[in-house]
């Protein structure tokens, strides 16, 4: 409920961009010929929360992003591209 609650405060400026930083992560990720399981892993998340993120569901930390980048052995601003 609590994630509900927060994205109806987000602009839809704010949700483009979570979308934008998802699709991202998402084409890396694939580019790689990774699996969702192999960078929730590394993350020390579950698959479900990741698959969020790549959903652009949920506002992530900027930590979890420089994660997300190291993971995926890319500089944070490809990650960030067009947001």
């Amino acid at each position: 409920m609590a994630l509900r609650h927060i994205w109806r405060l987000l602009t839809e400026r704010e949700k483009q961009r979570l979308k934008k930083i998802g699709d991202n992560i998402r084409k890396e990720r694939m580019r790689q010929n990774l699996s969702q399981a192999n960078i929730a892993f590394e993350l020390n998340t579950s698959i479900k929360q990741f698959q969020r993120i790549e959903g652009g569901e949920i506002n992530t930390g900027i930590i979890s992003l420089f994660r997300i980048a190291a993971s995926l052995n890319v500089p944070i601003e490809k990650i960030l591209k067009n947001t």
